[in-house]
């Protein structure tokens, strides 16, 4: 861990989940708060084997 970055989803692999669009963003961390990375932006719901979501995840 490099303590300036932080990836997040948005699904809780429930019901709870709803009809959101399936996302991995990337959040820059620094000593003036975060910012949302717009160039990192993994969408889950067009892969050619169809929909997924993001959770459970490990990056190395």
């Amino acid at each position: 861990p490099d303590s300036k970055r932080l990836y997040v989803s948005n699904s809780l692999l429930s019901n709870l989940d709803g009809k959101v669009p399936y996302r991995v963003r990337l959040v820059n961390v620094g000593p003036t708060g975060m910012t949302l990375d717009p160039k990192f932006d993994v969408d889950f719901e067009h892969f050619p084997t169809g929909q997924a979501r993001p959770h459970d995840m490990l990056l190395k």
